[in-house]
């Protein structure tokens, strides 16, 4: 149904509306987020999600980053270790005390295959939810970091750290990985 109003030359007056049609598409699209794989012991076995870096290597490698997982020295993974300390490990560091490149470059150095840092309520800045994962950022230290680096949230870095004091079995896990998880959109 048009507007019937005509006046001067033909035009329409300014009541009349333009009516549009408007169809939705609805569209399901997956993004890939990081995930933590718990492969022992079997209590734990299953998948974490986690937080990338935007400094060290990147996930989805041609290899799975594996290995026995430990808790860094001081809790925090800030202070500097002998060399060779973490060989064929993946380092658990609480945040805080020091950037998260800081901690990477910390347990690389001490021989790491990658960093989980655990995001702290106690390290939580005003405005920010506790608990949330997010991008870790850069300090410009970040060129340095060569290896994996992702972040868990608190109550599953408390249950690793835990695990890793609690069982006389090696937790292992593995870093790196890419799930696909399902977004709509309109």
């Amino acid at each position: 149904m048009g507007c019937t109003h005509q006046h001067n030359f033909g035009s329409r007056c300014a009541t009349c509306i333009l009516s549009i049609n408007i169809i939705a598409v609805i569209t399901l699209i997956t993004v890939a987020e990081a995930a933590l794989n718990v492969h022992e012991p079997y209590v734990l076995k299953g998948t974490v999600p986690t937080a990338l870096a935007n400094f060290g290597a990147p996930p989805l490698t041609t290899r799975l980053i594996r290995g026995p997982l430990v808790i860094a020295e001081g809790i925090t993974g800030c202070t500097a270790v002998p060399r060779q300390r973490y060989v064929g490990k993946i380092v658990l560091a609480v945040r805080g005390g020091c950037s998260f490149a800081s901690k990477a470059i910390v347990a690389q150095d001490a021989g790491a295959l990658g960093i989980i840092i655990a995001n702290s309520p106690e390290q939580t800045p005003p405005g920010e939810t506790v608990g949330e994962l997010f991008t870790m950022a850069d300090d410009g230290q970040g060129m340095k970091v060569r290896i994996h680096a992702e972040m868990v949230g608190p109550t599953d870095g408390k249950l690793l750290s835990r695990a890793i004091q609690e069982y006389n079995e090696e937790v292992i896990v593995s870093l790196g990985h890419l799930v696909d998880s399902p977004m709509y959109m309109v």
